[in-house]
């Protein structure tokens, strides 16, 4: 019974960032493309329900299609949980964020929701 509840976990979450069908949830990780690694990445860490998911640059070399969907699995999944996102995009900050804190030279300068980070 395990063994179901992981099998249907593992494909949820691949069906969620298109990397089921056609052939590609049997391929080795290793032949995916940057983006495919990305969506692997944050399907891999959505898994299991954990109670805060660190992800660092998800929508990184994807095509907006393969990033709506991705930005669209992430807002699902904040619902539920804490996600801590670093990313060089504010489009991605925007669109994905509550809350911002702007990092320079490793000190943080400014936190805020998007719209009073922007204001600064």
């Amino acid at each position: 019974m395990a063994d179901l509840k992981i099998s249907k976990a593992v494909e949820d979450s691949l069906k969620s960032l298109n990397l089921f069908n056609g052939g590609v949830a049997n391929k080795q990780a290793g032949k995916y493309s940057g983006g495919m690694k990305r969506r692997l990445s944050v399907a891999i860490s959505l898994i299991g329900n954990p109670s805060v998911v660190y992800i660092d640059e998800p929508s990184t070399e994807l095509d907006p299609a393969s990033r709506k969907r991705l930005w669209d699995v992430i807002k699902t999944a904040k619902k539920d949980r804490p996600i801590i996102l670093t990313t060089h995009s504010m489009e991605e900050a925007e669109a994905l964020c509550d809350r911002l804190g702007i990092f320079v030279d490793g000190s943080l300068q400014c936190i805020g929701n998007p719209k009073e980070v922007q204001q600064l």
